[in-house]
């Protein structure tokens, strides 16, 4: 009942609400061989829920359900090996198999969905929008369903229509693919901050193989960063984005990850991580005392 009156009384005299952030993960793969990029998915999605996010603040693109796959060994489950704990636990995805199509990724970023479309599948203006995406791809592009590609052009189109359109205040976009920033090479709109798992002209190596699972089961970006996420990433961390770049290495991931700055309007020195990775609930304090009462409100 407080919830209500309280909804009631910010929209009646014009209270700002807190915006809540946004975060989509897209898979653009499928076909069991990529297997990892479904488990790179599911680490980030589990990593959001962890610090705080709803579902309905979450779109999570999978082309391919692998853990539903008849090879997988371990029905309904994804491990990163056969001795590791599953990771597909209280999942929701929310566009699946054809879903997960460059022409529904873009009407979702860009507010432009068709007509019918369940609140639950939309993306809503936010506060801070997160988006990672994960797949093959080569310089300028990046593959959807193993098919379509989806260029630099197209990225750099929808950020500056999202910009337009006000759809987000800072936007945190990470890209773990082969030659992954040249993604993010042409974007011009303010406030964002990219992030590729390896620079224009070098591949991105993929990490644990699994004999038993019949499949490489993880990318080196992804796999080193849960680790980091696990061990080091609560509610309340001080880790800024700089120390978040700063713990990648080329021993580590094979190759040089690569980030732009230039976009954005403070110091990466100076964002946290849970910024764009978690969401913690903030209260509106309505003062009854200053609200114009009328004896004659119902007449």
């Amino acid at each position: 009942m407080n919830i209500i009156i309280t909804l009631l009384l910010c929209f009646c005299f014009g209270i700002e609400q807190p915006q809540q952030n946004q975060a989509v993960v897209v898979n653009l793969s499928r076909y069991w061989l990529n297997y990892r990029h479904t488990n790179s998915g599911v680490l980030i999605y589990n990593t959001l829920k962890r610090l705080g996010y709803l579902d309905d603040q979450l779109l999570f693109f999978n082309a391919d359900d692998h853990a539903c796959h008849p090879r997988n060994i371990f029905p309904g489950e994804m491990r990163l090996n056969t001795n590791m704990p599953n990771i597909y636990k209280d999942i929701i995805i929310d566009y699946k198999g054809r879903d997960v199509s460059i022409e529904k990724y873009m009407r979702a970023m860009l507010g432009r969905d068709v007509k019918g479309t369940p609140d639950s599948l939309r993306l809503v203006r936010g506060e801070r929008t997160f988006i990672y995406l994960i797949g093959h791809g080569g310089e300028g592009f990046m593959k959807f369903q193993n098919r379509d590609e989806i260029t630099s052009y197209d990225i750099e189109y929808m950020f500056k229509e999202m910009e337009i359109m006000k759809r987000y205040k800072e936007v945190m976009f990470i890209v773990d693919t082969c030659q992954a920033t040249s993604l993010s090479d042409r974007i011009k709109a303010k406030n964002i901050i990219t992030v590729g798992s390896s620079v224009t002209g070098q591949s991105s190596y993929s990490g644990y193989i699994s004999n038993e699972i019949g499949a490489i089961t993880s990318d080196l970006w992804d796999q080193h960063q849960d680790v980091l996420f696990q061990r080091s990433l609560n509610k309340e961390s001080n880790m800024t984005v700089q120390d978040y770049l700063n713990y990648f290495n080329k021993n580590m991931l094979k190759s040089n990850h690569g980030w732009r700055s230039d976009l954005f309007n403070r110091p990466l020195d100076q964002v946290k991580m849970t910024d764009f990775l978690a969401y913690i609930p903030q209260s509106v304090d309505v003062n009854l005392n200053e609200i114009p009462w009328s004896d004659n409100i119902f007449n």
